[in-house]
């Protein structure tokens, strides 16, 4: 890649008053301001189609709304509705949860009950209804009365209108009047229906109460008798009394306790002390009874059954031993064995001796103390009247416990006794209160049933209703207005998709760039060579042209002499948006100011400028490039004075090169050092990259836009690429914009009046 070595130019914004202020944002009426500007141009550039095409479609869909509109007949049945369900003389339940007075909302449930499923399948039950032949033709009858059977309440009163419209004359009729009677059958006398088997609810209800009222009166009989009274009072009288007795019988019980308490302290206090006493008296005793009891102990243990047996046993094994002895001899171990069990039973004798002393002695000091205490004055206190007084309180102590149990239970009987009587009188009260209150509902049902509907039928359909012709005709103007307003309505969506500029103010929102001129369209080319003689006079758009490139030169002699501008450069977003016209006209403009200007066609592509002006196209600028001519050479001198033309030439390189080259920069130093003004006409922005090379050598670059054809969103682009290669954006100027139509007058002092002379703009421009 070559890079390029060209010295950058300061990229110097422009000072114009209308370019320093800020552009402000648009408000929610700017905003509709502009799009209501959009849609008015889009219709501007494109009623001459939109209008001949909406008038054929309009004719079309006129003819076939006209021709495909089925004339239909059309029956009606009207059933009156009460705004309030008015009772005979009482008010029911049912009027209590009923809509009451929301009357629009009852309507809007009998509008939906009309079209229900189940009322329209009742109604189609009846053969005659259902072998009319429009229903029959039908695949789903049901959905097809659902959606053209019409119910309404005309001006929201209390009349509802059930209407069909039909092909035929003859099925109207019997469909309206079919599902009017199913109506009435499956609403109006289902809700009454509904009311009788409320009542015989109630009915039953109320006999179901009777019963259980009776059954627990007879409870309440039976716990009477039971209790002797089912009166509350004596009820409350009787538990006091058990209360008083069973607190009477607990005092005596605590008495009763306190007494056994202190009789079992002193049956303690006695023996004790009668224990010492005998254990003294025995101490006494004990030396003169010891020795007989013992002798006689021993003897009595020495002659016990045991002991005497032993005895018998020994001498039976000893007698045995002994023969074994003479016969086997003392160490035969038969003898050994005999003789060891002997010696068994004999520490076994010895050992039965040794107890039943002991048991002698023991029973001998027992006897002893037996007869101790037997003796009269043998203890300090009474022991057998202790205990037997402690017997007796015992005896106490348990029959007043008895007595306190019963009293308890009959107590709390008694209180469970008067809870339930008090209870069950409760329950029957209540079930008294519920039983009269169904009784008495079943007496204002029963007279209430009596009432006449709140929906009754006022008229059935009898004929059916010839269908208007202002329908037809009204059908056919609507699909006619339809078929006018698409064409335009798809030309709307196709411009304003393409962002056309359709004004000056727009375009300078979008891009954020001033508008720094407007030029008018003029037809054919103003620059053309045309031989016009003073008196034929000058177009008023041309004069208001010649006014406006004037006004853009004004401002550009402005800028050169206050920001030191002096090369200027055109251009456009793309071809055919009057870049080459605008430089034509501004370089003999500002030359006609006394300045001394270059026009260079740097549109090397596809060059214009010597068309216009009637130049050849070589030598040119592509020759000076390659050096193969000088600069000085390739200008050309126009009939305009101090005007310089330089052509394209005949273009087969690279700009960028040149540039890499230093050509280019040499060929703008020497049209600074020449000339006080240049105009260069360069290349579109978007198709090629020529004038994003030489924008930065110029001093400010103006973007050229065309009404109704240049789109916004392509010139974005472009200003976008030109700042992003350096180059210094003054504005846009807007061919074919309307200039400021308050100063029009003006457009009189034409330069035929002043000076006799034609208009500038179709002054001979000629190569000389």
């Amino acid at each position: 890649m070559i890079k390029d070595t060209s010295p950058e130019l300061p990229n110097r914004q422009p000072k114009f008053n209308v370019a320093t202020k800020p552009l402000a944002p648009k408000d929610d009426e700017q905003q509709g301001r502009a799009q209501l500007a959009a849609v008015l141009s889009a219709i501007r550039r494109g009623w001459r189609i939109a209008l001949p095409l909406g008038i054929c479609l309009a004719a079309a869909s006129a003819f076939a709304a006209w021709k495909l509109y089925t004339p239909k007949y059309s029956a009606s049945a009207y059933l009156r509705i009460d705004a309030s369900d008015r009772p005979l003389i009482f008010k029911t339940a049912d009027d209590a949860i009923g809509p009451g007075g929301d009357f629009n909302l009852y309507k809007s449930t009998q509008q939906q009950l009309v079209r229900t499923p189940f009322v329209l399948k009742a109604a189609l039950r009846d053969t005659k209804l259902s072998s009319v032949e429009e229903i029959a033709e039908q695949d789903d009858p049901v959905n097809w009365l659902k959606d053209n059977l019409k119910v309404a309440f005309p001006g929201n009163g209390e009349i509802m209108q059930i209407s069909i419209e039909t092909v035929s004359p003859t099925a109207c009729v019997p469909i309206v009047n079919g599902v009017v009677d199913a109506y009435m059958q499956e609403v109006v006398m289902t809700d009454r229906n509904e009311r009788l088997k409320r009542l015989d609810t109630l009915e039953k209800v109320f006999s179901e109460r009777t019963n259980q009222v009776r059954s627990k009166r007879v409870e309440l009989k039976n716990l009477a008798t039971t209790l002797g009274t089912s009166d509350t009072s004596s009820l409350t009288v009787a538990q006091q009394n058990a209360l008083q007795q069973f607190g009477k019988m607990q005092e005596k019980l605590s008495e009763v306790q306190f007494a056994l308490m202190q009789s079992e302290g002193e049956i303690k206090i006695a023996e004790e002390l009668v224990k010492r006493q005998k254990e003294s008296e025995a101490e006494l005793e004990a030396e003169k009874l010891s020795m007989p009891v013992a002798l006689e102990s021993l003897q009595i243990a020495e002659r016990t059954n045991d002991v005497v047996q032993l005895e018998e046993l020994i001498a039976v094994a000893q007698a045995k031993l002994d023969g074994m002895s003479k016969v086997f001899g003392p160490s035969h171990f038969n003898v050994q064995k005999a003789r060891e069990e002997l010696e068994v039973k004999k520490e076994l004798l010895t050992q039965r001796k040794a107890e039943a002393k002991v048991r002698a002695k023991a029973t001998a000091a027992q006897d002893q103390r037996n007869r101790l205490l037997q003796s009269p004055g043998g203890g300090i206190y009474d022991l057998m009247g202790l205990n037997a007084k402690m017997q007796v309180l015992l005896n106490q102590e348990k029959i007043l416990k008895e007595k306190v149990e019963q009293l308890s239970d009959e107590t709390r009987q008694l209180g469970r006794s008067s809870i339930d009587v008090e209870l069950m009188r409760s329950e029957i009260s209540g079930l008294e209160s519920v039983l009269h209150t169904v009784g008495d509902e079943i007496e204002r049902t029963t007279v209430e049933l009596k009432t006449a509907s709140r929906i009754r039928i006022l008229n059935l359909a009898s004929d059916a209703t010839v269908p208007e012709s202002i329908k037809r005709i009204i059908r056919a103007a609507f699909f006619g207005m339809i078929g006018l307003v698409v064409p335009f309505g798809l030309l709307l969506l196709w411009d304003l998709t393409r962002g056309r500029v359709n004004n000056a103010e727009g375009a300078s929102q979008s891009l954020s760039l001033p508008s720094i001129g407007r030029i008018p369209l003029v037809p054919g080319n103003p620059l053309m060579r045309r031989d016009l003689e003073p008196s034929h006079g000058i177009e008023p758009a041309e004069a208001e042209m010649d006014e406006a490139i004037d006004g853009l030169a004004s401002m550009i002699l402005y800028s050169s002499q206050i920001d030191k501008r002096q090369v200027f450069m055109v251009s456009s977003a793309m071809p055919g948006e009057g870049k080459s016209t605008v430089s034509c006209q501004l370089a003999q403009s500002l030359a006609r100011a006394g300045k001394s200007v270059a026009l260079v066609d740097f549109d090397l592509r596809r060059p214009s400028i010597h068309r216009y002006l009637d130049l050849t196209l070589d030598p040119g600028l592509a020759q000076s490039l390659f050096g193969e001519i000088s600069f000085e050479d390739t200008l050309q001198k126009t009939t305009v004075e101090n005007l310089s033309v330089m052509t394209a030439g005949d273009w087969h390189g690279n700009l960028q090169e040149r540039c890499t080259a230093g050509t280019v920069t040499d060929l703008f130093d020497y049209l600074r050092s020449t000339f006080d003004l240049v105009v260069v006409d360069s290349s579109p922005v978007l198709p090629v990259h020529d004038t994003r090379v030489i924008g930065k050598f110029t001093d400010g670059v103006i973007l050229t836009l065309v009404r109704d054809k240049s789109r916004l969103s392509a010139s974005a682009q472009a200003c976008e690429i030109l700042r992003s290669f350096g180059a210094t954006l003054l504005g846009t100027v807007m061919i074919g914009a309307s200039t400021y139509s308050g100063y029009s007058g003006y457009s009189g002092y034409s330069p035929y009046s002043t000076y006799g002379k034609p208009s500038r703009s179709k002054r001979l421009i000629s190569n000389k």
